[in-house]
């Protein structure tokens, strides 16, 4: 009898061990954590996306890709908690704050760029008091610009700085058809690219913040030329300007109510200039690709064309543009012969569409700063786009990015660190210089 007793009190623990176990098991399979939620859908993204691959790689490569994808270690799936560090220190700098004098505020800012470096790493509260200043200062006259193909306002503020003003043509959920230059440049592209260039320490794009104008205010401090090209309907004050693509059947209006018109305003990066052709622009004609996109051994010549630094210039940027999808740069501009960050209004034109060309840069040259691809790995696991929108939060414009396009932009990083490990079998750690 006592034996019998003891198997069934054996018995009767072991079954209670089995149902605590099964409901812990239940629970925390039903309770799948925030992080692994994100996980499967960014990587979900990476596969409905894959149609969308541009068609000029070779299938193998895309294959490749995909497969990757699916076997990339959790270091770079989970966040990493380094990120935090830098979080807290851009967002404490990046802050909007308070002003005396718009004149010293400037002053400061036009002594900060060295080569392309727009700004010091460890800049202090005078970053936010420059966006504070380009977000408020007082506008004194504005003037049509002649830079580029699109209408952009210069507003001279008070003081005397000059800053460019690149108007809103989209709302943020609109999804852009056709290449991937396609569409008018996209005003919430800027802001993104500064910020997320300060992320990535690549603090080579200019400075730039939403900004709304009271386009009755544009009218009435509009030199001649400007205000030539604008019109009133039914009291609302609309610009077309003088540009290659303008005309009065394209106009920036201010609300009906409100009269404002919103867009980003960018500082002036200043000093002298070079352009650059980039050695992987398009053709820009339907029907006839460049040679890049015919060869997939396109890189070894520009090893011995370009030094080391200007290539992995190039890399750097072709990482960036893949991650903002800005599939336009035709073009570099340098600075003391160090290439800058400009014109990133062409990103973001559609959150489900996945331009992986653009990371050409990457997997033809098969290498990569160790700075740049640390940095990329402190932003894992979803920190990038958290990252993203905490520093965006003080902006006028906020929020300045739908949600599927936050997905995508983690995608994307998906995709460069399975370029990288794709880079690694063939070459090893010599890849990173």
């Amino acid at each position: 009898m006592i034996k019998l007793k003891s198997w069934i009190l054996i018995v009767g623990v072991l079954f209670i061990l089995f149902v605590l176990i099964f409901s812990l098991d239940f629970y925390f399979l039903s309770r799948l954590s925030a992080q692994e939620k994100r996980i499967i859908q960014i990587k979900q993204a990476n596969k409905y996306s894959d149609n969308a691959l541009n068609k000029h790689l070779n299938i193998s490569f895309l294959l490749n890709i995909s497969r990757k994808i699916d076997k990339l270690q959790p270091v770079f799936l989970n966040q990493n908690p380094y990120h935090f560090t830098i979080r807290k220190k851009l967002a404490k700098s990046f802050n909007p704050s308070q002003y005396e004098k718009i004149e010293d505020v400037f002053a400061v800012a036009n002594s900060w760029p060295i080569d392309n470096e727009i700004y010091p790493e460890n800049v202090d509260d005078s970053m936010g008091q420059l966006i504070s200043a380009l977000q408020n200062g007082k506008i004194t006259k504005v003037y049509n610009s002649q830079r580029g193909t699109q209408l952009k306002l210069v507003l001279k503020l008070e003081g005397g700085q000059q800053v460019l003003w690149k108007p809103g043509w989209y709302s943020r959920d609109i999804e852009i058809e056709g290449p991937v230059y396609s569409g008018k440049d996209r005003h919430n592209s800027e802001i993104i690219a500064f910020y997320l260039g300060a992320i990535l320490n690549m603090r080579w794009t200019p400075i730039v913040t939403g900004r709304m104008l009271d386009m009755k205010e544009v009218y009435e401090k509009a030199d001649t030329v400007l205000k030539d090209t604008m019109i009133i309907k039914e009291n609302q004050h609309c610009v077309y300007g003088k540009c290659f693509y303008c005309n009065i059947s394209e106009l920036i209006c201010g609300d009906k109510v409100s009269n404002m018109a919103e867009g980003a305003v960018l500082y002036l990066i200043p000093g002298q200039l070079q352009k650059h052709i980039s050695p992987w622009q398009r053709t820009y004609k339907p029907n006839k690709r460049a040679l890049w996109e015919e060869d997939q051994h396109y890189c070894a010549p520009l090893r011995k064309k370009f030094n080391i630094e200007r290539l992995l210039d190039m890399i750097d940027i072709g990482i960036f543009d893949y991650l903002i999808q800005n599939g336009d740069r035709h073009r570099h501009e340098s600075r003391n012969n160090r290439l800058l960050l400009l014109d990133n209004g062409k990103g973001f034109g559609n959150a489900h569409i996945d331009h992986i060309d653009i990371l050409a840069p990457l997997y033809q040259c098969c290498m990569i700063r160790k700075t740049t691809y640390t940095r990329l790995m402190y932003f894992t696991g979803g920190s990038l786009s958290d990252t993203l929108k905490e520093l965006t939060k003080t902006d006028p414009l906020y929020p300045l990015l739908t949600e599927d396009h936050y997905v995508a932009l983690e995608k994307r990083l998906l995709n460069v660190f399975a370029t990288v490990e794709l880079c690694q079998e063939k070459y090893g750690k010599s890849i990173f210089k």
